[in-house]
């Protein structure tokens, strides 16, 4: 059971460092288009790291302070004897100044820098989207044009096409005509009687 709960928590933390890593990439995309976003994902993730050390090596000083603290009220209520015996002869590290208020002013500063970064983001995406659409809209009604200047077209050949047709049937009924009148002639001029 424990294997499977580990295993199970670890795909969870792969796909969402998977998720957090696409994320980085397009906002790189969208805000830097000209530069690789492997690199600002490299840069926002050693960023990442570096303030989550910060943060580990803070709670450590402050356990550690916390224990100091723990150690000297023990040798206070301890007998003298006791005192000289857990005496320690190495001087005690430097506290780390517990968090104040100028730090959760700089962790809201940065917070809001992102958050309006992000909001940047998504408006450039949502201009870009429009501008995709109204570029679509501006070319559906040019291929629109297009198609009705082809159709009439069409319909000017097709009645091009309709007229040399009836002069071609009205230059067969004319030379059928001559034909006839040409025979009739013919046939005239066979019985007509000749005189000496």
């Amino acid at each position: 059971y424990n294997k499977k709960v580990r295993q199970l928590g670890s795909q969870t933390s792969d796909l969402a460092e998977t998720i957090r890593y696409r994320l980085l990439a397009e906002k790189a995309i969208a805000l830097f288009p000209d530069k690789n976003p492997k690199d600002y994902v490299a840069a926002r993730m050693a960023a990442a790291g570096a303030a989550a050390a910060a943060g580990k090596k803070r709670k450590r000083s402050t356990t550690v302070n916390e224990e100091e603290e723990e150690g000297a009220s023990a040798e206070e209520t301890a007998p003298p004897l006791r005192r000289r015996r857990t005496r320690s002869t190495n001087e005690a590290p430097a506290k780390t100044p517990p968090t104040t208020d100028a730090d959760a002013d700089a962790d809201a500063d940065e917070l809001r820098r992102q958050l309006a970064g992000q909001r940047n983001v998504v408006l450039a995406l949502r201009e870009a989207l429009g501008r995709s659409g109204r570029d679509a809209e501006a070319y559906r009604r040019e291929a629109e044009a297009q198609r009705q200047e082809i159709e009439a077209h069409r319909r000017e050949v097709e009645a091009h096409r309709v007229e040399v047709e009836a002069q071609r049937c009205q230059t067969e009924r004319l030379r059928r005509e001559v034909a006839r009148l040409q025979a009739e002639d013919g046939q005239c001029a066979r019985s007509r009687p000749y005189y000496w």
